[in-house]
């Protein structure tokens, strides 16, 4: 796509796209919950090395059969491949906590606060995935009839387009709801990423490009749930409680974390 004499990928927007929305909403959220725009800054730098140089790391171990032959390659993400998802989770998380540590902030505040960005950066990543054709969906060739709205024509990584499940527009959907659901109920950052994660793993089982495999199960459904359930286990260590209110429909997590708490008075 041309912006004027300048060339951008679809890939490139959607991702800037998602990037500016976050880091909008944590420009705004984060003064608010006693968070200093310079700390800001550091936490998003921290963030962004822990979360490209892990995911890096992992998408040349996924693809190690090729890096072992074009070893250079490995540090140019932008000309060839790109980051392994799972990874740049890791590595976000860890620079957080890393950088949360270090900055004597409560670590359940700052990963709170970044749940919202994150899942936006994944909704832009699963759009710009759609368009560009990497972790592309199976093909449906033969569905039955109640299942033909879900399908719709898209590319692989090799540019061919034929009938497949959607499941990079279904991930970014979903993550978005869940960015939206972040923003509005408090303290719920790593059940909100959990449940995303999650989903991603439900997806795996549509989609059609190449993993490795435990058995006749992909190998990124495991590291999904796996990290899905780690964060879970998290949150419920920092003490939340997830309650139903009675006569009322929608859930609440009420967190006991004293410095959790007072970082996020208004």
């Amino acid at each position: 796509m041309y912006l004027g004499p300048w060339f951008a990928q679809k890939y490139t927007l959607w991702v800037g796209g998602g990037v500016l929305a976050g880091l909008f909403w944590l420009w705004i959220a984060g003064p608010r919950r006693r968070f200093t725009h310079s700390q800001l800054t550091a936490l998003l730098w921290t963030v962004a090395g822990g979360a490209l140089l892990v995911g890096r790391a992992g998408y040349v171990a996924a693809n190690a059969a090729y890096f072992t032959q074009h070893p250079l390659d490995a540090a140019q993400p932008w000309s060839v491949g790109g980051l392994h998802e799972i990874g740049t989770w890791l590595g976000g998380l860890a620079a957080a906590s890393i950088w949360a540590f270090r900055a004597k902030q409560p670590w359940m505040a700052v990963l709170t606060l970044l749940a919202p960005t994150a899942l936006l950066v994944a909704a832009g990543g699963g759009w710009g995935c759609a368009a560009a054709g990497c972790a592309w969906g199976r093909e449906a060739l033969s569905v039955p009839e109640n299942q033909r709205w879900f399908i719709s024509n898209g590319p692989d990584l090799y540019h061919t387009v034929m009938p497949r499940y959607p499941v990079q527009a279904a991930g970014a959907i979903w993550a978005l709801a869940l960015a939206s659901a972040a923003m509005l109920v408090r303290r719920c950052g790593l059940l909100a990423v959990g449940l995303y994660l999650a989903g991603m793993a439900v997806l795996t089982f549509w989609r059609g490009d190449p993993v490795p495999m435990l058995g006749s199960y992909r190998l990124d459904t495991f590291l999904y749930l796996s990290l899905a359930l780690s964060l879970w286990f998290l949150q419920w260590r920092a003490g939340s409680i997830f309650s139903i209110s009675r006569g009322k429909h929608f859930v609440s997590c009420h967190s006991h974390h004293r410095g959790t708490e007072n970082t996020e008075k208004e």
